[in-house]
């Protein structure tokens, strides 16, 4: 990588890579705010290669019958264009908003790079059971959809054809991200680990888990567990209590953990000292070269991984030019 830390050993060789799983401030169906407060946190994790934010980042996550609004979706693809290029173009910063394609309103995440969108990727599982209520503007993403969608076309940004599908990891050197939204990882087969099989060594989660009784320990013990079995990094980064409405309380609760060990863990709301009302993050170096060494010597996850085999699309973000989002 080029941007200069002391656990990198440069652009030739990446060993190392940091991540920050990252709960800003959420101002509800205002996203040039949102983009704001993103960026008041990007200030403060500069040396981050990968920031991670939580589940419809741009919009808030409680937005509710604002789903269906062409003002907050339209809002919402102009605050992303605002974001990409006012963000270093040597960080890659992952954001949630709406997007809406074929007829239908996507729970997305958007890889910005580059001072492009790099790509897009769809949430596949919907909770809409007890407190939630997904289904009720979002479609689930199942791999049939569209290779691209259209994000709308700026002065100096095309985004009008951005990669989109649940089959996309974004490569940059020896770092391989792969991207799960939330209920994704609480299933019996989660996409990050077919993602993982497909060469995903960082796998990242942007989640509006809301905060029980005993949750945010289950969190923890999913987060470590999956990047165990997937033997990679995973950042986990949900929704902050600025989210919190008569239905629901979120703690903003962010965690990267590497091969089975927490790394790093945020503060979340109910610790001592946690505020209602700031941004919470959490960093770490992920030691590539050991996600690599473990994998090459585990011959059962090699085996796994064989059987597991997608037809995924790796997208090369340091191949295109910036501005360009043209495969």
């Amino acid at each position: 990588m080029s941007r200069e830390h002391p656990t990198k050993s440069g652009a030739a060789g990446l060993d190392f890579a940091r991540v920050t799983a990252a709960s800003h401030q959420t101002h509800i169906a205002d996203p040039f705010a949102n983009v704001g407060a993103a960026l008041d946190v990007l200030s403060e994790c500069d040396t981050s290669d990968v920031v991670v934010f939580g589940e419809l980042s741009l919009t808030g996550y409680s937005c509710g019958d604002l789903f269906a609004q062409d003002a907050l979706l339209e809002s919402a693809a102009d605050a992303l264009a605002h974001l990409t290029l006012s963000v270093d173009p040597q960080q890659m910063v992952v954001v949630g908003l709406p997007v809406r394609l074929g007829g239908k309103l996507y729970n997305s995440a958007a890889v910005v790079y580059g001072r492009r969108v790099v790509g897009v990727v769809p949430k596949q599982y919907l909770p809409n059971y007890q407190e939630f209520y997904e289904a009720r503007w979002f479609g689930a993403a199942n791999g049939n959809e569209p290779d691209f969608c259209d994000l709308g076309h700026y002065d100096s940004l095309d985004l009008s054809r951005v990669p989109f599908g649940i089959d996309l990891l974004f490569r940059r050197g020896e770092l391989v991200v792969g991207i799960e939204l939330c209920e994704d990882l609480w299933m019996p087969v989660p996409p990050s680990s077919l993602l993982a099989a497909g060469g995903a060594n960082l796998l990242l989660n942007l989640s509006a888990s809301n905060e029980l009784i005993g949750k945010a320990a289950w969190r923890e013990v999913l987060v470590r567990s999956q990047s165990g079995r997937c033997l990679a990094a995973y950042a986990y980064a949900s929704a902050g209590p600025t989210e919190s409405t008569t239905d629901m309380v979120f703690g903003g609760q962010c965690l990267v953990a590497e091969n089975g060990q927490l790394l790093a863990q945020s503060q979340r709301v109910g610790d001592h000292g946690c505020s209602w009302f700031t941004s919470s993050m959490a960093t770490a170096d992920i030691d590539l070269q050991k996600l690599r060494h473990d994998r090459q010597v585990t011959g059962s996850w090699q085996q796994c991984a064989q059987r597991m085999v997608l037809s995924l699309r790796t997208l090369d973000v340091d191949a295109q030019p910036a501005g360009s989002n043209l495969p």
